[in-house]
């Protein structure tokens, strides 16, 4: 005779599983069956761009999401695996990096989410070193803090140095 287990036969769920996979999902959006970084980018990309990120809050925000996201992401990595692409709050982190005081125009905003995308997906030094040799969630979130600070400084560079593309909108 087979014994079909009712709902009530499983284990009750841990307390808290939920929320540390939502974080450390960025609610879902690391669930994304292609490129979960990118994904997750693109929207952590569109909602600061309602977000002032000159001021204290912003600052406030950047901190907690960066630290908060090393225990999540030592728990999601003993829950999924080694640096699991499910886990995308370290892509936040490092969007939040890398539109740090940058001027809301679009072409440095894109600027700064294909640089973003390209040295995370790269992962030149030392955001491969920190990878490798930091522990769970400290060499997951860093890598993308660091690839948050190359586009920073590259996207602060463009609107330095080139004004007139930094500031080019298309529907002027």
């Amino acid at each position: 005779m087979i014994k079909i287990k009712k709902p009530s036969d499983s284990p009750p769920a841990k307390p808290g599983g939920f929320l540390w996979k939502a974080l450390a999902s960025f609610f879902g959006a690391g669930l994304s069956p292609v490129a979960p970084g990118t994904v997750a980018s693109a929207i952590a990309f569109a909602v600061l761009w309602f977000v002032p990120n000159d001021v204290w809050p912003y600052w406030t925000a950047m901190l907690a999401v960066s630290l908060l996201g090393v225990p999540i992401s030592s728990k999601a990595a003993k829950f999924w695996g080694k640096d699991p692409s499910k886990v995308v709050i370290d892509e936040v982190a490092g969007c939040m990096v890398a539109v740090l005081f940058l001027p809301k125009t679009p072409v440095l905003w894109a600027i700064a989410f294909l640089v973003f995308r390209a040295y995370d997906i790269l992962k030149l030094p030392p955001a491969k070193t920190a990878e490798e040799r930091l522990p769970e969630g400290w060499g997951i979130m860093t890598d993308d803090l660091v690839a948050g600070i190359y586009a920073f400084v590259l996207a602060h560079l463009v609107n330095l140095l080139l004004p007139q593309i930094a500031n080019w909108t298309p529907w002027t």
